[in-house]
């Protein structure tokens, strides 16, 4: 799929929910299909809460806001820079009338550790999720006063502090991209020297 609009692009990913729905969640949503026929009452808990994970770089300000700051893996929409993702979804979502909110914007290494954290409960807590793809990223489990960005953040949302924790996205694939602090070897001068992307 090739889109040349941010319209284009998060219709498309709308009508992927869409059908997702009808064949997973059939019985949700032919409900609520007749709810909306009826005129009857639909209310916060007639909506399935999405999570979405979106792996371009974005500022993100609160669990389900977030800028895209730029498009990496080829993608090149130019009117999405700069727009909150998660309405440019949530938008198209409406237009379809899908029973679904865009409760979180997560980065595939977040959604990862979640995943994991959510498949296997226990004493032992998932630490890290790991991504190895076009590139590499990871996350990790903090303890919420280590985290300083928060103090510094004139903008930003709520967030649950009852756990004392909070997931932290590395980004580590774009750590040292200067090479001031890593070594660079000659193994990656003939790597990158034979690389499409260096």
């Amino acid at each position: 799929m090739v889109a040349k609009t941010s319209k284009e692009l998060f219709s498309f990913l709308a009508k992927q929910i869409e059908s997702f729905l009808k064949i997973h969640h059939s019985d949700h949503f032919e409900e609520h299909h007749q709810r909306r026929q009826n005129g009857a009452e639909i209310t916060d808990e007639h909506f399935l809460q999405l999570g979405f994970t979106f792996s371009f770089p974005v500022h993100q300000i609160s669990i389900n806001k977030g800028h895209l700051i730029r498009w990496t893996k080829g993608f090149d929409i130019a009117d999405a820079i700069g727009k909150d993702v998660c309405s440019l979804l949530q938008s198209e979502i409406d237009a379809l009338h899908l029973p679904v909110k865009v409760a979180a914007l997560v980065n595939d290494t977040v959604g990862t550790l979640m995943a994991r954290s959510y498949t296997s409960p226990g004493k032992t807590g998932t630490l890290l999720g790991a991504i190895f793809g076009t590139g590499t990223n990871g996350a990790y489990v903090e303890k919420l006063e280590k985290v300083t960005k928060l103090k510094k953040m004139k903008e930003g949302g709520d967030f649950d502090a009852s756990t004392g924790n909070m997931i932290v996205n590395t980004e580590w694939g774009s750590f040292d991209n200067e090479m001031s602090v890593l070594p660079n070897t000659p193994y990656d001068t003939a790597l990158d020297k034979d690389s499409n992307n260096p």
